[in-house]
């Protein structure tokens, strides 16, 4: 079976639509044309749904505000199929904080997009919760930039809460991926 090598990058520059962009490259696998690679959306049982494209490239894959979209990359050669996962966010719900990285692997920064000298000493109060909605990492931090270590949370989707001390809170979709 072929090993796939595949890399991504996110777009979050913000659209007028609210929509980010998620691209994926594979580097081909020996023996194989650009033509045997074939990406796909996931269905919810994990197989391969619509085709999104051909080829190597996954290119400018749209998100909507609020949402996460799975994806597969299936690669057919003479030794069989080869099948990498992918999972592109779009974070942004009218949130003033830019989360990066989305999936994050040891650590989480959470960092303010508004343009302010209070921000520096501002405290927030900063929740990730699971699918339980149990609260699973609970700390204070800077509204201007915070650092959260995850390296303790298992892999998988969570939900990320930051609260001002005006009670604004804002929520974010967010993966982790060790």
């Amino acid at each position: 079976m072929p090993s796939l090598t595949v890399t991504t990058s996110d777009d979050r520059t913000p659209q007028s639509s609210g929509y980010q962009y998620h691209t994926a490259t594979a580097q081909q696998v020996p023996g194989t044309s650009p033509s045997a690679y074939t990406w796909y959306y996931e269905d919810a049982n994990g197989n391969p749904g619509s085709v999104i494209t051909t080829g190597l490239t996954l290119n400018k894959l749209p998100i909507a505000p609020c949402s996460n979209i799975k994806y597969q990359l299936r690669v057919t050669t003479a030794c069989g199929t080869a099948i990498y996962r992918g999972y592109a966010y779009n974070s942004s719900c009218g949130s003033t904080f830019a989360v990066y990285p989305n999936p994050a692997d040891e650590q989480l920064t959470i960092e303010s997009t508004e343009e302010s000298e209070t921000n520096a000493k501002e405290e927030v109060n900063i929740k990730i919760y699971n699918q339980l909605n149990e609260v699973v990492l609970s700390q204070k931090g800077k509204k201007q930039k915070s650092t959260l270590n995850t390296k303790a949370l298992k892999n998988g989707l969570y939900y990320l809460h930051i609260t001002d001390k005006n009670g604004k809170v804002s929520k974010h979709q967010i993966a982790i991926s060790h």
